[in-house]
């Protein structure tokens, strides 16, 4: 049986993870006001019945302007290996020479 897993990320979940960097300005640290072009990710590869998926995938991570679709305004691939409980981890933008483009955060 033949697996295809996809992970859609809203434009939101990407937002916070820059905050979390801005939050950081507090401290000083010479990062201030920088978007990220690397983002943690984890998530939980599942099967149709919702047990979760062991092993190695292809995921495709996109992310939208909206929550229901339309577009993608990134996306890449990358393989994951899930525990046995189906988590993973990546770190988007890793496969792409400029990383997750900062111009996905211009309009704020």
């Amino acid at each position: 049986m033949r697996v295809i897993a996809k992970a859609v990320l809203v434009m939101g979940c990407v937002v916070l993870a820059a905050a979390a960097g801005y939050a950081q300005c507090a401290s000083g640290e010479s990062m201030c006001g920088r978007v990220p072009q690397l983002v943690k990710f984890n998530g939980t590869l599942q099967d149709v019945e919702g047990q979760p998926r062991t092993g190695s995938f292809g995921v495709t991570f996109s992310i939208y302007a909206q929550d229901n679709g339309g577009e993608a305004l990134w996306q890449e691939v990358q393989n994951v290996s899930a525990s046995p409980q189906g988590q993973y981890e990546v770190v988007l933008g890793v496969t792409k020479s400029d990383g997750v483009p900062v111009s996905l955060f211009a309009s704020g």
